[in-house]
């Protein structure tokens, strides 16, 4: 059972729902699910047609290069979502992994029972169209800062919309993230602080 008193937290996630709408979409819908750190939610190579909200914690996405290098290509974290595009979009096997790269706490929703759900109450619908564009949104945002932005600016844009994760997350990861090396990613932070001092 969800905890009612959250429901304000969900409410952010679906454009027009009203706490009716929220508590009747989430107590029937979805499922609580907790994954420990480093558990592997999404595996590729398989067909995972669910979607999930984070209550708490931090998942990462990544992908394995033919040479055996994780490659990791974002990270989600409390209040955010998290899916395998792949998976949702083109019901397709999934080409990335994601984990919980802390302890995690998620609601999870099966795509396909709510595509079903959708067409006996299409009210709704709203609201899966909204989740869907921020998630390709988010898709072409990325790909935006890596045709327009510098490594710097692109590690300056990470961190002003990602505020908490510096302190979560290794430079290993965030120097991926941003498509650069750790030793890259270094030589960028040490520029930062000497500008800010001077």
């Amino acid at each position: 059972m969800i905890d009612l008193t959250k429901l304000k937290d969900y409410l952010m996630l679906f454009k027009g729902f009203t706490v009716e709408d929220a508590k009747f979409f989430f107590t029937t819908l979805t499922k609580q699910k907790s994954l420990k750190a480093g558990e592997v939610y999404v595996r590729a190579g398989n067909l995972h047609r669910k979607m999930a909200f984070i209550r708490s914690g931090l998942m990462r996405a990544y992908m394995v290069k033919e040479n055996g290098e994780e490659a990791t290509l974002f990270f989600r974290k409390e209040e955010g979502q998290m899916a395998s595009y792949d998976c949702v979009f083109e019901n397709k096997p999934s080409r990335m992994f994601i984990e919980a790269f802390e302890d995690t706490e998620i609601l999870e929703v099966d795509y396909d029972k709510l595509q079903e759900f959708m067409e006996r109450h299409p009210h709704y619908e709203k609201a899966r169209k909204h989740f869907m564009q921020r998630l390709m949104m988010e898709s072409f945002l990325r790909v935006e800062t890596f045709i327009l932005l510098s490594p710097e600016e692109r590690y300056l844009h990470f961190i002003a919309n990602n505020k908490d994760l510096e302190a979560r997350v290794p430079d290993k990861y965030i120097a991926s993230i941003l498509g650069i090396t750790p030793e890259s990613l270094s030589r960028i932070k040490k520029r930062i602080k000497e500008k800010q001092q001077n």
